[in-house]
């Protein structure tokens, strides 16, 4: 699992941590698909018409008007934001507790980040504090010519909010939805397809993948032209390859039943939790519409923060919050040697980086408390091992981070 830390030395994140976790080879499904174009030589070719294809089909899948496919999510955002109307100088709303790249992407169009606080008891952008930010731009710092808005972990933003806010305010938001391939909000529309524009990742470990790739989505012809516009010079740039293509046409088909069969792999972490009745290790999880809380300890040694609102999530990662003053770094290290594929989540935006690089939207409180308090469980490498180890390193890394077990050390070690 990909875990970063700061290099003030060389002034960029650099990755540390375990190797990456093995996950489930291919499926025959994909097998089947990439060998066909290996065979009949259409590897090596460029094909825009099977490119226009695969984005009718993921327009069509996703219940939206245009897409356009490119080479990353990151990329999907920097002409997401271009095609919505983001100019150098403007502002650019954010969570303060996002990926970085979408931080990076908003200083390549010469636009300044805003960032705005995350949920006191989900890493999503909140509502509240985005009324604030908006309220103090308009006071003197500029223009916000955007929001972005993420769903991270499973959890899904309270969209409905954000954008009455948005309305009210004429800001017009886009979805980073890179996290969350296929998820659906409690009427059953895809999440992604909500805003002004969406994105969507098919990177590495994503729940569905083809190593890199990316997807705009918008309902709106211009958009998708002041996008393509962006990344073309009379032929598409940074597009997947037909390799890439085939891949993802493979595992449209099967998607849904993925994301059901993942979470009924959840209900079985649940249920074949052996210390869930001496409140060591007890989680809830519902799969309907109606869930209000997902996965939470009894006696707090930790517990994982899933949808906080109606919705049917995907589950790419899973967060896992460790008791608060607790330091993640040994309990992660910990959960290493016991074969979870856990990793840091990110780290808060403003922490670290030059005042001058972004404006705060106000107090950034719960997006510092989220990093520092929540690590990631790898949901896909996960299931790539067998149930029973998982279980057994999440029921041992319970009783070990339990407070009257009391073992993290003065200096922040592991003890026992």
């Amino acid at each position: 699992m990909a875990n970063f830390v700061n290099d003030p030395a060389h002034g960029m994140e650099i990755r540390v941590g375990p190797p990456l976790p093995p996950i489930s080879p291919a499926s025959q499904e994909v097998t089947r698909a990439v060998l066909a174009c290996l065979e009949d030589g259409s590897w090596a070719r460029y094909d825009p018409a099977r490119l226009e294809r695969m984005e009718i089909q993921l327009a069509e899948w996703l219940g939206v008007g245009h897409a356009l496919l490119v080479g990353s999510g990151t990329l999907a955002l920097e002409v997401a934001l271009h095609a919505v109307g983001v100019k150098a100088g403007g502002l650019v709303a954010i969570p303060a507790y996002d990926y970085p790249g979408n931080f990076h992407t908003v200083h390549a169009l010469g636009a300044i980040p805003l960032l705005v606080d995350v949920q006191a008891d989900s890493p999503q952008l909140c509502p509240a504090s985005l009324e604030i930010a908006l309220e103090k731009a308009r006071k003197g710092l500029g223009q916000v010519q955007a929001v972005v808005v993420s769903h991270l972990y499973g959890g899904l933003a309270n969209l409905e909010a954000i954008e009455r806010i948005c309305e009210r305010n004429n800001v017009p938001w886009v979805e980073d939805a890179c996290q969350c391939f296929g998820a659906t909000d409690a009427q059953g529309k895809r999440i992604g397809t909500k805003g002004m524009a969406g994105i969507f990742s098919f990177g590495g470990g994503k729940p569905v993948s083809v190593g890199r790739g990316g997807l705009l989505v918008t309902n709106q012809a211009i958009l998708r032209q002041r996008a393509w516009l962006r990344v073309s010079r009379g032929s598409a740039l940074a597009t997947p390859s037909t390799l890439q293509l085939a891949a993802l046409e493979a595992q449209l088909p099967s998607h849904d039943r993925k994301i059901k069969e993942t979470q009924q792999w959840l209900e079985k972490i649940v249920k074949g939790s052996t210390h869930a009745e001496k409140g060591q290790f007890s989680m809830e999880i519902s799969t309907d519409r109606t869930r209000q809380k997902i996965m939470q300890t009894a006696k707090n040694p930790f517990h994982f923060l899933q949808n906080t609102g109606p919705g049917n999530p995907v589950y790419y990662r899973i967060a896992m919050k460790i008791p608060s003053g607790q330091p993640s770094r040994p309990v992660l290290e910990r959960s290493w040697a016991l074969g979870l594929p856990m990793g840091e989540g990110f780290r808060a935006i403003h922490v670290g980086r030059a005042a001058s690089r972004f404006h705060a939207g106000g107090l950034l409180t719960c997006a510092e408390a989220a990093a520092k308090e929540l690590l990631v469980l790898d949901t896909t490498a996960a299931q790539s091992q067998p149930l029973a180890i998982i279980l057994e390193g999440l029921n041992t890394l319970g009783r070990q981070i339990t407070p009257e077990n009391d073992p993290i050390s003065s200096d922040g070690a592991l003890t026992g």
